[in-house]
């Protein structure tokens, strides 16, 4: 076993599940049964994305989005990462009459403040609005008790970007169309929900041991309603140069197309996984160019 790097993308590697093969395709990503493609999204939504920050009280959205779990069903089996708040943990929630199952967990410092609390808890309100086969799913939290917690189902194969460097060349082609395919359906019903994601890159999508992709990291939605020409120095706040859209940072302006633009990088990463970043910004100029790409790295 090796372990993975970086928040929730922070998750113990199990390697491809040993059940899977090619001709099982229709299992890469549950979004659709049967041997054919569909052309639309099955799992298309009419709700709309709310922004937590429209809540006056912040404890208002975690109360509508999120639900509130008993900590005595919760056990914390070992912790696989840290991140900005706290703890990075696998775990397992055992509640009655449900059947055991493994999750991630994200734990607050004790001690942190207002603020942090606040941000912390941002992200499971955004979470706790999706519900989609491609988005990674919250749990619930608990905030009656410490530490507090963020709990979201448990992806075996951790980061895509490392799953894939760590396999490189081991991948057939309908298991690649799948799991591109699964991060399209997840952005197509995040677009339809009016939310825009601003990360989208293979760090912040996670793999499941069916290689079901998952899009996950909302943590730049706490700056989506604010003012970024300030912020234009801090780049993590308005997206990450290589992923995101050149004139995000020119022209400080945001649309569902940011996220169109990113999800062509990733399918660059996915295609070239052990390439650097700037030998795929050298890609991308290619393309702009209608240049033919290398066969291969």
């Amino acid at each position: 076993k090796q372990q993975v790097g970086g928040d929730f993308d922070n998750q113990e590697y199990r390697g491809v599940s040993p059940h899977y093969t090619a001709e099982s395709g229709a299992g890469i990503v549950h979004t659709h049964t049967g041997g054919t493609m569909p052309l639309f999204n099955t799992f298309a939504t009419h709700k709309t994305y709310i922004d937590p920050h429209t809540y006056e009280d912040p404890h208002q959205a975690i109360r509508q989005f999120a639900k509130e779990l008993d900590p005595r069903y919760i056990t914390i089996e070992a912790i696989i990462g840290g991140g900005e708040f706290g703890d990075v943990c696998r775990g397992r929630l055992s509640q009655p009459e449900r059947q055991d199952m493994l999750v991630a967990i994200k734990t607050l410092k004790p001690g942190s403040s207002d603020k942090a609390r606040s941000d912390f808890l941002t992200e499971a309100s955004i979470m706790g609005q999706f519900e989609h086969p491609n988005v990674i799913f919250l749990q619930g939290v608990v905030t009656k008790a410490t530490p507090v917690m963020i709990i979201t189902e448990y992806m075996e194969n951790g980061s895509l970007d490392t799953f894939l460097r760590a396999n490189d060349g081991k991948f057939q082609v309908m298991q690649l169309v799948g799991m591109m395919r699964g991060i399209a359906y997840g952005m197509q019903y995040l677009a339809e929900m009016s939310y825009v994601h601003r990360d989208l890159a293979a760090r912040n999508v996670l793999v499941n041991s069916q290689l079901v992709c998952k899009i996950a990291d909302f943590g730049l939605s706490r700056f989506f309603q604010q003012d970024i020409s300030h912020a234009a120095g801090m780049t993590g706040q308005i997206g990450t140069p290589g992923w995101t859209a050149p004139e995000v940072f020119k022209f400080a302006s945001y649309d569902h197309k940011v996220d169109v633009y990113s999800a062509g990088v990733v399918l660059l990463e996915m295609l070239y996984p052990v390439a650097t970043q700037m030998e795929r910004v050298g890609m991308l100029s290619a393309l702009q160019q209608q240049q033919q790409l290398p066969a291969g790295l």
